[in-house]
């Protein structure tokens, strides 16, 4: 480029950013998982086994307020949470 020469940049086309997000949520929706409804008489304690799909876990730390567990092992393979007998406790 030669000296003294401005170069322009050209701006991000505005409709296909527009584009690639709508079709992004589109995708999203139709991928996404329908959420399971948890069982509200079964109650996750540490110490308690779960099922993710074929892999089984023990739940490490409950926190009630925020209705989240830690689990050990590698429990991230399935969506739907179970417990022993199978009764779902969460997505």
């Amino acid at each position: 480029m030669a000296a003294g020469t401005v170069r322009i940049m050209k701006k991000p086309r505005r409709n296909l950013w527009l584009f690639a997000a709508a079709i992004a949520i589109v995708v999203g929706a139709i991928v996404a998982p329908a959420p399971a409804d948890a069982d509200p008489n079964v109650t996750a304690y540490p110490g308690m086994e779960i099922h993710q799909g074929d892999a089984a876990c023990m739940v490490g730390f409950v926190e009630p307020e925020l209705r989240i567990a830690l689990t050990s092992g590698r429990c991230d393979v399935d969506p739907i949470v179970t417990d022993s007998r199978a009764r779902v406790i969460g997505p």
